[in-house]
């Protein structure tokens, strides 16, 4: 298994890189710690479905969804679905 830790420490310590500046290793440590947060917090969902007109329940082809929040839309095929 790969010792982050120590990798880390020998990251922060190189003097060509951050010359000893303790601003500079707070920030990206913090930044080392906060990215895997990132990856977690977004999660991946799946809709679908069929678009049917109100009237007589037939599925319409053509049709687009398209969700406001993530922006991201998608079109119905042959079959009304998306």
């Amino acid at each position: 298994m790969i010792d982050l830790f120590g990798t880390l420490h020998t990251f922060l310590n190189r003097q060509a890189l951050f010359n000893h500046n303790y601003a500079m290793r707070k920030i990206v440590l913090i930044a080392f710690l906060l990215l895997p947060l990132i990856s977690f917090g977004q999660e991946m969902v799946t809709i679908s479905g069929y678009i049917e007109d109100a009237e007589n329940g037939e599925k319409l082809l053509g049709g687009t969804v398209f969700d406001l929040r993530s922006k991201k839309g998608a079109a119905t095929n042959d079959y009304g679905f998306y």
